[in-house]
């Protein structure tokens, strides 16, 4: 009886350490299950940080994409309006050009004319004077008749 005891004692403890073997086992594997699923998690933690670097990063393109195209555009319409500025400067000088051109034609010929007249008007005192100055030393030299006159009033 005793043997069957202790047998039995001892297919109990068997039973007992293959029950605990068991639910160490399960453990473990639980145990695993948990890491997997950690490992799991923080690969999905790093994926998702991963994609919104990528989003942060695409924005940034974008953003960036968008400040170039509008100092682009400010660049042009800069140009744009120096040039048209330029050209209406062009315009202005150009027409002060023709007015004064066309003030040098229609008063010019007067101008002209004025100046011949005031040649004209300075040979002749030239011619005078030498006239003058011809008779005054033909009249120290010849007669005196010839020499003007003048009575003091």
């Amino acid at each position: 009886m005793l043997r069957k005891k202790e047998e039995e004692e001892e297919e109990e403890e068997e039973e007992e350490e293959e029950e605990e073997e068991e639910e160490e086992e399960e453990e473990e594997e639980e145990d695993d299950d948990d890491d997997d699923d950690e490992e799991e998690e923080e690969e999905g933690e790093e994926e998702e940080e991963e994609e919104k670097k990528e989003e942060v990063v695409e924005v940034v393109e974008v953003v960036v994409l968008v400040v170039v195209v509008v100092v682009v555009v400010v660049v042009v319409v800069e140009e744009e309006e120096e040039q048209e500025q330029e050209q209406e400067k062009e315009e202005q000088e150009q027409g002060k050009q023709e007015q004064q051109q066309q003030k040098r034609r229609e008063g010019g010929g007067e101008g002209e004319r004025e100046r011949a007249r005031e040649r004209e008007r300075e040979r002749e005192r030239e011619r005078e004077r030498e006239r003058v100055q011809k008779k005054t030393r033909r009249g120290m030299q010849n007669e005196p008749e010839t020499r003007p006159t003048y009575k003091p009033t």
